[in-house]
């Protein structure tokens, strides 16, 4: 690969970007999209450092062996690729190593649900990894944005193009301005959010940014009653999935009583 200092003057400083779940199939789809620029853009190089989920290998009865040359190939791959934006690429199953000093975070490290497997079982397994990377990211990282995803549905090809493409529009919609008037949804914490919506949980809200990979809430979205009526019911829904990882969020004893009322908007499936 190209030495870094040989970069073109017109190119902006480099970007790292840590990945968990790299040898997953949603990192299968979103780490070419990175590479080609595609998210950041055309004159943006960046380091990728690949962290590979040692948990989710061995609830599928697989090895830290196997995960290691997964994660190599996928690597091997990306090099073989020669995106000209792409200065580095690094691996690693050591949580602290991958994340110190990153500026963007992608926590895609998930267990998908599988079949005949309850929600609380998934909520418990996923709530585990995740407060762990967390942790881990909140130690190691400075300044850097973090991206979270849980896919909980099935590993199947389709799903996971989806939830990399749901990526790359979230990235892009924190890098370039909102143009004026509009928003755009995305997942974040509840916290403040000026449509009464329950406190501390991850939700869906309308957006703005400045473009600086940050956000703002947008308090002037209205809502008719029926799209009112389905948010109520998922928030009901994540409310008491809270509840099943209580044990994990340090908030007590964890109680499961999961709402089993489909919330999808029809057309959305």
């Amino acid at each position: 690969m190209e030495p870094q200092d040989e970069k073109p003057k017109s190119w902006k400083k480099m970007v790292s970007i840590a990945v968990s779940g790299a040898a997953g199939m949603i990192s299968n789809h979103l780490l070419f999209k990175l590479a080609s620029g595609e998210v950041f853009g055309p004159d943006q190089p960046i380091a990728l450092r690949l962290l590979g989920s040692e948990r989710s290998f061995e609830a599928l009865e697989g090895s830290p062996v196997f995960l290691f040359l997964a994660t190599t190939c996928v690597a091997m791959e990306l090099e073989d690729s020669l995106y000209p934006l792409l200065r580095e690429v690094s691996i690693g199953i050591d949580p602290y190593e991958v994340f110190e000093d990153v500026d963007w975070a992608l926590l895609i490290g998930a267990k998908p649900r599988g079949h005949g497997m309850e929600r609380a079982a998934l909520l418990d397994i996923n709530g585990q990894i995740f407060t762990e990377q967390r942790k881990t990211s909140e130690e190691v990282i400075k300044d850097s944005k973090c991206v979270e995803v849980c896919s909980s549905k099935n590993g199947a090809g389709s799903s996971a193009a989806s939830t990399a493409v749901s990526i790359v529009d979230a990235i892009k919609s924190l890098i370039i301005p909102t143009p004026e008037g509009d928003w755009f949804s995305s997942g974040v914490y509840t916290n403040g959010n000026p449509y009464g919506i329950a406190e501390d949980i991850v939700f869906s809200m309308p957006c703005r940014s400045k473009g600086d990979g940050d956000y703002e809430l947008a308090a002037d979205v209205v809502m008719d009653d029926f799209l009112w009526e389905r948010i109520k019911k998922t928030e009901a829904e994540l409310v008491a999935e809270k509840k099943c990882v209580a044990h994990l969020t340090g908030e007590g004893v964890a109680f499961c009583e999961l709402v089993r009322e489909d919330t999808w908007i029809p057309g959305e499936m």
